[in-house]
């Protein structure tokens, strides 16, 4: 199966899987910041959602096409 393919069959896992990585991640640092600073920086919290975000997606991705060789 192609990388196309399984783009293309498991679209709305990889992108679902990373939003909710990416916003599980943000919110921890958030919460975290928060209790070692008393101020949340709303731009971090961003930064920490799109790049853990992305990482998740591309994890999803390669899990999914190792999965489907098989």
């Amino acid at each position: 199966m192609s990388l196309k393919e399984v783009f293309k069959k498991h679209y709305k896992t990889i992108l679902i899987s990373g939003l909710v990585g990416g916003f599980i991640y943000a919110l921890g640092m958030a919460g975290f910041e928060f209790l070692s600073y008393d101020d949340i920086d709303v731009t971090y919290i961003i930064y920490n959602f799109i790049c853990f975000g992305i990482f998740s997606s591309f994890m999803s991705y390669f899990n999914l096409k190792h999965k489907s060789k098989a």
